[in-house]
């Protein structure tokens, strides 16, 4: 089964499963602790990576069997796959660990001394979350016909997501109580997502990225851990009545149904909704079969393994070098032929056609160097978010707000542990490209800030 672990699949999960809880526990004591400075992106991108190989977990339950499963059988998922696929992921959580830790040796942060207009961090993210508003309503919906517009219309969005991370800050600074328009603006972004894409993947990653920012600066008590556990069992819970609700939902939004018919819909799917139960075999199909992705990590090093077909040697990362240029510039840009055909390659596995599969940072890796690309891959990762982390920390602490959203602004998009690479690099280089034309036209002086925040 290609495992350094000489266990039993249902063993070697668990011992993994044990790691990565002591990986989790690390980062968020990092950025938690009063010398490291942080706005929550390692936690937030731990977050969604432990989300993405959380179905591991099914397989500890002695009753559970994906063969069940109509889509899992076709697939051949088994409890050998998932053991041997949950083992690599797990050893790039250690990797991506040290990387955060390595960074802070690395490089020293220091905050900006470019001058920035004095600006209160409420009224500067209420702009910024109207920016944002403005980017995914207006202009995300034409971006498309536009060469890079897409990549810059994304970042556009999520600077909602960096406003209500502001407005949270100045309002935990201030005192001031205002917990009910802060709890819906979080909210919003799931449910915005749902009703105008008809995905929910995007509003909960928003909702990551800003509960992992503002638990760095809530005070810690031992309320926290049953909290955590109750907040995790009700995501569970909205995860398997959306999937549930899932078809029915994108039916009505793709097919251009009046908004009042997506939100009478939605109501009615609420309303309806049941709570996670292990015990139900649905619910458990439903977190393997799109919250496990390390099926796929193991069938990859098992054909590998298997068939001899060898590594790819870097044949995706080579998109990658070349994906921070935006096609406006060059517009014979080579493409990445598609996700899936990477995945069939490298697993055996075949995908209807126009079939999006998550390849995640973990399969891509090994497809490429084996485990040596899982640690290198995962440790390099950890420092260059790390590196966003804190200088978006010094920065935002010095209340230079434009640098700091620079900074967080490429944090956030780097948090695709579940994509590749070469979209993660685009995606970093659009936020970027965005942040410092803001900055460069709104945040020179007093005048051009205050029109900024009039605009929006």
């Amino acid at each position: 089964m290609h495992s350094i672990l000489n266990f039993g699949d249902r063993e070697n999960i668990f011992i993994c499963a044990v790691i990565w809880a002591i990986c989790v526990a690390q980062v968020v004591r990092m950025c938690r602790s009063s010398s490291g400075a942080s706005v929550g992106l390692p936690i937030a991108y731990t977050a969604v990576f432990s989300i993405l190989h959380f179905g591991a977990l099914v397989y500890l339950l002695p009753w559970y069997s994906p063969s069940g499963n109509p889509y899992l059988r076709s697939q051949g998922a088994d409890i050998g796959a998932v053991s041997v696929g949950f083992e690599t992921s797990t050893i790039g959580m250690v990797a991506f660990l040290l990387g955060l830790k390595l960074s802070d040796y690395i490089y020293r942060f220091k905050p900006s001394t470019d001058r920035e207009a004095e600006t209160s961090p409420i009224h500067f993210g209420r702009s910024l979350v109207i920016c944002g508003a403005v980017f995914f309503f207006i202009i995300f919906p034409v971006a498309n016909r536009i060469p890079s517009g897409a990549a810059i219309a994304s970042a556009g969005v999520q600077l909602s997501i960096i406003g209500i991370c502001l407005f949270g800050y100045g309002a935990l600074r201030s005192n001031i109580k205002n917990k009910t328009s802060l709890v819906a603006g979080i909210l919003a972004f799931p449910i915005a997502t749902v009703l105008t894409m008809g995905f929910i993947g995007y509003g909960i990653n928003a909702v990551i990225s800003i509960t992992s920012f503002l638990s760095r600066f809530s005070r810690p008590n031992w309320r926290a851990i049953p909290i955590s556990i109750l907040g995790f069992w009700l995501l569970l819970s909205v995860y398997v009545s959306y999937m549930g609700a899932r078809n029915d939902l994108r039916n009505r939004v793709w097919g251009n149904a009046a908004m009042s018919e997506r939100m009478s819909l939605l109501a009615e799917k609420v309303m309806s909704s049941t709570f996670f139960d292990p015990g139900n075999m649905e619910h458990l199909y439903a977190i393997d079969t799109r919250l496990n992705q390390n099926i796929l990590v193991g069938q990859c090093v098992e054909y590998i393994g298997n068939t001899g077909i060898g590594f790819a040697n870097g044949e995706s990362l080579v998109i990658a070098v070349t994906a921070w240029i935006p096609r406006i510039i060059w517009p014979g840009k080579p493409a990445f032929g598609g996700s899936s055909s990477f995945v069939s390659k490298y697993t055996g596995k075949t995908f209807g056609r126009g079939t999006s599969v998550g390849v995640g940072l973990i399969m891509e890796m090994y497809a490429n160097f084996g485990r040596f690309g899982v640690i290198a891959g995962t440790l390099i990762m950890g420092i260059f978010i790390r590196y966003c982390d804190r200088n978006a920390a010094v920065n935002l602490g010095a209340n230079q707000l434009w640098n700091y959203v620079t900074f967080h602004l490429v944090g956030i998009a780097a948090i695709q542990p579940g994509g590749l690479l070469a979209e993660t690099v685009a995606s970093c280089a659009a936020a970027a490209a965005l942040a410092y034309g803001l900055k460069r036209f709104f945040g020179r002086n007093k005048t051009n800030t205050t029109a900024f925040q009039l605009a929006n």
